[in-house]
């Protein structure tokens, strides 16, 4: 109860701060300059709307490298009917959603616990390599700390661990969530086909891709960001998303990810601005999770009268 209590005081102080610099620097923000532009809103759209649907295609392709037995439509209802579960505080019912979804298709608790650490190894080692080739390669603005670094070597080791053993591992820790779980039936060996890994991985690049470029163009009606900036804003994207992602105080990293972005985009315009345009994102995410959530369970009803 104190921790629930707490995760929302935490999310009412980051969020109510974010409110009060809206409210005080109103004016500010009624005579700023914006740079609205047709073609930065026509590409943002198209890199918003199939956003979702590409996360959830990467779970699919997860449980069919593993070998679960689903299709393609049950994933997506899986992935994003359980991903609502997020804004909830705690950080783990959207996962605790895509056991329930998942054991309710046949799949063992176990096999999906599975399947779900490593879908956290490929979105930690995706968003942690696209903050890197940032750095690296385009000079993100943001302080190249110690701690980043371990971060991003512990991340790579794990990684690359999985690579050579994930058989070894993959197979222990479906026996570990079995014995938590007190199941009795034996499960199968499970194992992470190599020629899977490199499709996963683009798949999960893909969506900090996405995710940034929605970003950027979105930055572009309120300054004028030459497109040389665009990689850079991808990296942006990635380490706001990490530092929500690891904030499981944070429902959903709702209030820590927009003070993220606001003061990573306040390299490029003003603060006031830049907390706009982070606030305005998140609004822009969660109505297109909420569209993409009603188009595909329309589908479903449809497709079921059908047959």
């Amino acid at each position: 109860m104190i921790k629930k209590i707490t995760s929302y005081l935490l999310v009412g102080l980051f969020l109510g701060f974010l409110i009060i610099n809206i409210s005080n620097n109103w004016s500010t923000i009624v005579s700023f300059k914006w740079h609205f532009k047709s073609f930065s809103l026509v590409l943002m759209t198209v890199c918003l709307l199939p956003l979702y649907l590409i996360n959830a295609t990467s779970w699919h392709l997860v449980t069919k490298a593993l070998g679960f037995n689903l299709s393609y439509g049950q994933n997506i209802k899986i992935w994003l009917y359980s991903n609502l579960g997020r804004f909830v505080p705690g950080a783990i019912w959207q996962y605790a959603g895509r056991l329930y979804l998942t054991h309710k298709e046949g799949i063992l608790k176990s096999l999906a616990a599975t399947a779900l650490g490593v879908e956290v190894i490929f979105n930690l080692s995706a968003g942690l390599l696209t903050v890197l080739v940032t750095i690296i390669f385009w000079g993100l603005p943001i302080a190249k700390t110690s701690t980043l670094l371990i971060l991003l070597i512990a991340c790579f080791l794990v990684f690359a661990i999985l690579l050579l053993k994930n058989k070894h591992l993959l197979n222990k820790l479906t026996e570990l969530i079995n014995k938590l779980s007190k199941n009795q039936v034996k499960t199968k060996e499970i194992s992470l086909p190599l020629k899977w890994i490199p499709i996963l991985l683009c798949s999960y690049l893909l969506q900090f891709v996405l995710g940034g470029s929605v970003l950027f163009f979105l930055s572009r009606t309120a300054v004028d960001l030459p497109f040389n900036l665009y990689p850079l804003f991808i990296g942006l994207f990635a380490a706001g998303w990490l530092v929500g992602y690891i904030s499981i105080f944070s429902p959903g990293g709702l209030g820590v990810q927009e003070l993220s972005l606001a003061g990573l985009l306040s390299a490029y315009m003003p603060f006031t601005i830049a907390t706009v345009i982070a606030v305005i994102y998140r609004l822009l995410i969660f109505t297109t999770e909420i569209v993409t959530v009603l188009c595909v369970y329309i589908f479903q009803k449809s497709r079921n009268k059908n047959f």
